[in-house]
This record gives structure tokens, C-alpha cells and sequence, in this order.
């Protein structure tokens, strides 16, 4: 971390204790819960990793912790322990077996009696646990939306090549989360810079840009309709991140440090548990609007919603929520797929974003 420019302590010793316990000194398991436990600090805009944040990355990183993992002075050998020892012991007898015994000469083989042995078949794709319940996730959308058709393969700059190998392609193009979320935030601000030591979210936040991390699917992410930071937990690596540049019914566009790779829906559903960082302009001083809210944003959210054909906007325009604004919030949030209930919140808000100047999405190319 101090080669990473770190200047302070982010992992307090009972943050590091916490990690030993659940990793056992693995390096791997090591590797995988102290990055997801970073990430979670930055979504909690904290610069500490306290020992809840390790306990809850250790959850997700590997699941439900058993037990054993609890390590104490006066800890108890368990069945499984004796298990192991028991299968340990077995293979070792096997080896020595195999090394000791006088082999038995083969029978002879007349050439062409026998076809070639067939190798055996590969294991499948590792398949994720449910999402963490601890995550939010919004509901799913009342009416999926239609996503763009399949992304074209072609030779045309700009283009989403079609990767032969996959997620394979995926492992060889990994790169660390602030690279990749650095290159989100380019997509809306060309020129932002964030200083060393600072908050990346709150840094935005004055910038007019929120952060939004969240849980959810395929449908979701095409109604939003932004790019987006997938976390992938890949084959021998663990979680790792790409951001998704386009989305469409069959394939989705990552844009990786060896160009933009275009992935099947299917293959990507192994590896994805649904969890996802994006960005979203904030055009109002609230992140909600619901009933006790008055002053400049309900002229602007009257006007924005009239400017989508959604309401007609009244004269005089109010200044505070009112049935009328209800009405109108329900009849957009209807059409577009939303959650209809009559406020305007994060999702609603991303919504009536659409279109808007300096707004990057997930559109595909025309063919």
C-alpha cells in the first residue's frame, strides 16, 4: 500500500488480525479478502478498513464462513479435522502402494484394434452463490425494457471485437479497480483529476457526479442504460473488474487495457454475482423527492418531465411535492419500467438523465 502512495494506515491492526483469522495465511485468500474489503471501504467512503468491513468481505469473498474459521487458544480438533487427517493418511498409503508393488506387464495391443482414449472432459465454469442480501439491490424492474440487438462483429474502428476466448481473454486483461474506475470516470469528465488521499465519491459528488453501487441484472443495467464497473470473480483470480462499455440482448462490450472485448450474456453469467459501481449526473441538491420536499427541484423535475412528454407542465409551476406531481411521477416511472411509486429516487433520477449533454451510455453501434 505505501508503494501505492498510501500515507496513512488503512488496515489497523484489528482489521489485519481479522484477516489472518479468516485467511489462515494463504496468500490467495489473503489477496481476495483484503480487495474486496478495499472496495468496500470506498463504497462506505471511509479510508480505514475496519474489522466489520473485513468480516463482511470474508463473507463475500468465500461465502459462509463455518465455524472452524473462528480461530482461539483452546480451539477443538472438529470432524473434519479428523476427516482430513484420516484422507491424508489414505493417500499416502495409496503412493507408497503404487511405487512398491511389482507392476504387471501389459498384454499386447494389435495396432488399429483400439480407437485413441477420448481425454477426459473439463470441469465446468465455477457458478457464484447468490447475491449477498447485505447489498442493496433495487427491486426488479416492472417492465423489462428492450435492449439494443446484438452487437455487430466488424472490422470498423470503434467496433466491440468478438473474443474467441472469453472469460480466458478476461483473466489476461485484469487490471487493479481505481485503473478501471479512473477510466469510467474519464467517459464523463475528460479533464477531472483526483488528487492523492482524496475520496473518489466525494470528489465527484462536488463535481455534480454520485456514485451508485448496487446489486442487480442484466435488465437493470439496460435500463439505466451507463457504463458501468462489473465485479467478475474469475477462475484462479478471485474478483476482479472491467467496466462495461456496451450491452446489448446477447453480448456485453468490456473495455479492457487490451482494447474493447465483446462476451456472451451466458459465459458472463458464471462469474457474475451481480454487483456493479456506475456513475450518475445529480442535477438537483436532493438524491430523493418525495413528499416533504419543496423549493427548486420540483419546478425542475415539472419541467424535465414535461420535456419527456410525461406531464404537461402547470401554470403557475409549484414549488412543493403535490398529488398532481405524484401523478406525473407515476405515469413515467410506468412507461419506463420503474418501480411505480411516486417519488423520484435514485433510479427515477438516472431516468430523467436520459439524453441529457455529456451523458455516456450503453448504446450499441449501428450496424
Amino acid at each position: 500500500l505505501r508503494v501505492a502512495g498510501a500515507q496513512s494506515e488503512i488496515f489497523p491492526q484489528a482489521a489485519i488480525q481479522k484477516v489472518y483469522q479468516y485467511a489462515r495465511g494463504v496468500p490467495r485468500l489473503i489477496n481476495i479478502i483484503c480487495d474486496r474489503a478495499l472496495l468496500g471501504a470506498y463504497a462506505q467512503q471511509t479510508r480505514k478498513v475496519s474489522p466489520q468491513i473485513v468480516s463482511k468481505a470474508a463473507t463475500e469473498a468465500l461465502g459462509q464462513l463455518p465455524g472452524d474459521r473462528e480461530i482461539g487458544p483452546h480451539r477443538r480438533m472438529q470432524w473434519t479435522d479428523y476427516g482430513w487427517i484420516v484422507a491424508v493418511a489414505l493417500c499416502t498409503a495409496l503412493f507408497v502402494w503404487s511405487y512398491t508393488r511389482t507392476p504387471t506387464p501389459p498384454a499386447p495391443v494389435a495396432v488399429g484394434d483400439t480407437a485413441p482414449a477420448k481425454p477426459p472432459a473439463m470441469a465446468s465454469a465455477k457458478t457464484l452463490d447468490a447475491a449477498d442480501p447485505e447489498i442493496p439491490a433495487q427491486p426488479p424492474l416492472a417492465t423489462p425494457p428492450t435492449l439494443s440487438p446484438a452487437l455487430p462483429v466488424s472490422a470498423a474502428a470503434g467496433t466491440a471485437r468478438k473474443e474467441e476466448g472469453g472469460l480466458t481473454a478476461l483473466s489476461s486483461t485484469a487490471q487493479p479497480l481505481n485503473v478501471v474506475v479512473g477510466r469510467m470516470i474519464r467517459l464523463w469528465d475528460a479533464d477531472l483529476t483526483i488528487s492523492r488521499g482524496e475520496s473518489v465519491c466525494e470528489t465527484l459528488h462536488r463535481r455534480g457526479l454520485e456514485c451508485y453501487r448496487s446489486q442487480g441484472s442484466w435488465t437493470d443495467l439496460g435500463q439505466m442504460n451507463r457504463p458501468a464497473v462489473l465485479t467478475l470473480d474469475l477462475p484462479e483470480l478471485g474478483a476482479q473488474y472491467f467496466l462495461l462499455r456496451q450491452l446489448s440482448t446477447t453480448h456485453a462490450s468490456l473495455d479492457t487495457a487490451l482494447g474493447t472485448l465483446q462476451i456472451p450474456l451466458d459465459e458472463l453469467d458464471s462469474v457474475w454475482n451481480g454487483e456493479f459501481l456506475l456513475l450518475w449526473r445529480r442535477e438537483t441538491a436532493e438524491t430523493y423527492i418525495g413528499e416533504s420536499t419543496a423549493g427548486a427541484s420540483i419546478p425542475w423535475l415539472w419541467q424535465r418531465l414535461a420535456s419527456m412528454g410525461a406531464a404537461t407542465l402547470p401554470d403557475p409551476i409549484p414549488r412543493r411535492y403535490d398529488s398532481g406531481l405524484n401523478v406525473a411521477l407515476r405515469n413515467f416511472q410506468r412507461e419506463r419500467g420503474l418501480i411505480v411509486d411516486g417519488t423520484a429516487g435514485i433510479r427515477t433520477l438516472i431516468a430523467l438523465g436520459e439524453g441529457q449533454p455529456g451523458t455516456p451510455t450503453l448504446a450499441a453501434p449501428n450496424p
